[in-house]
């Protein structure tokens, strides 16, 4: 198996891995609920799987320093939230629950605008292609 088909296969997992886990938190599934090692809710593994799939995806398509330090962001988020609120379950008293929304709001806009980034550079690109193309079909005499 080449290593392009195994990221590609590794791209299409965390996909369906976010797809779902996204759908599972919007929906407010009774899964989320369902405690798993140690009394761990889903839900919350399923919002670290949020947070990790698609700062991964970047780390894929951009490998600099940027990527590499949200991605451990990421990582780092679900045991920090277990650290901070003292629980698996994630209860906070109103002091640390503060601190964590503030800190998981940053992480995820730092999330977005990354996707922001890429989305632009390809919007980009699309109009210099678009512009080249119209360019040089202006430009030939008949």
């Amino acid at each position: 198996m080449s290593i392009q088909l195994k990221r590609c296969l590794c791209l299409l997992l965390s996909l369906c891995i976010l797809i779902s886990s996204g759908y599972l938190l919007f929906s407010g599934s009774a899964w989320l609920s369902l405690n798993l090692v140690s009394s761990l809710p889903l839900g919350n593994l399923l919002a670290a799987f949020c947070l990790i799939v698609p700062s991964f995806l970047y780390f894929v398509r951009q490998r600099n320093w940027l990527s590499k330090s949200v991605l451990l962001c990421t990582i780092l988020w679900l045991p920090a939230s277990i650290l901070l609120a003292g629980n698996l379950q994630l209860r906070f008293d109103e002091q640390n629950f503060a601190v964590w929304i503030g800190a998981t709001g940053i992480l995820s806009l730092t999330i977005v605008l990354l996707y922001l980034q890429i989305v632009l550079k390809l919007v980009w690109l699309w109009l210099r292609l678009l512009l080249n193309r119209s360019i040089s079909i202006t430009s030939v005499k008949y």
